[in-house]
């Protein structure tokens, strides 16, 4: 558990606006017929019955009253939760920007942490029975994937507190595919890396080719004179 984040700034986050129509929902010419003819045929709606007998709303009934935002949210991480204490900040600037209470906030952030626990464990029970990577290779795959990771985003660079974040907080560290192509990029690392260590200053026994920028260039162009 984590100690409570205090805070009270703006969201300026905008919403994604969705496309009215994707690839698979662009309708065909016959179904695009068929709406067009859709709307030019009339239809005919029956008027919604009043009620005689409903009884109208007692006079001094008050309206259930709207959440009262605090002047600081203070808000608490739950336990194993892929966030951190940075993100409440966003947490705090987004439920001001939707007025919420304090309870609201607090059950807004703790559903959002139990949400990418529920995606990373699934993306998990897919890694584990991937045919590929998961099962008895599993381990393995996973030191080759760090590896590839630490290729792309070595420990001290600016990305690589970011790509490990970004993993954390959706729950994608976990997803088969990502984990095949880091592993895929550590396999390779870790090869070229034996080649070199196994070949400096030698030739290869086995196949006779060259080994080193010295040696291949003598087979192209000859010993100097």
């Amino acid at each position: 558990m984590s100690e409570p984040v205090k805070t009270d700034g703006q969201d300026t986050t905008k919403p994604v606006v969705e496309p009215k129509q994707t690839a698979l929902g662009t309708p065909t010419p016959k179904e695009a017929e068929g709406e067009q003819k859709a709307e030019t045929t009339p239809v005919v709606t029956e008027q919604p019955k009043v009620d005689e007998g409903a009884k109208p709303e007692p006079e001094g009934t008050e309206p259930p009253k709207a959440a009262t935002p605090p002047e600081k949210y203070e808000l608490k991480l739950p336990e194993s939760s892929p966030f951190v204490d940075e993100d409440l900040v966003l947490f705090a600037d987004e439920a001001k920007t939707l007025g919420l209470s304090q309870d609201q906030a607090q059950k807004m952030v703790t559903e959002r942490a139990q949400s990418v626990i529920r995606v990373a464990d699934q993306y998990l029970t897919e890694l584990k029975a991937d045919k590929e990577i998961g099962g008895a290779q599993l381990d393995a795959n996973l030191a080759l994937a760090r590896k590839g990771r630490d290729t792309l985003f070595p420990e001290g660079t600016a990305g690589r507190a970011l790509i490990i974040g970004w993993f954390e907080r959706t729950g994608l560290g976990n997803h088969p595919e990502l984990v095949r192509a880091f592993a895929r990029l550590g396999k390779m690392t870790a090869e070229d890396s034996g080649m070199q260590k196994g070949r400096v200053g030698e030739s290869d026994g086995n196949t006779g080719q060259p080994t080193t920028n010295e040696e291949r260039a003598k087979r192209l162009y000859g010993k100097k004179q």
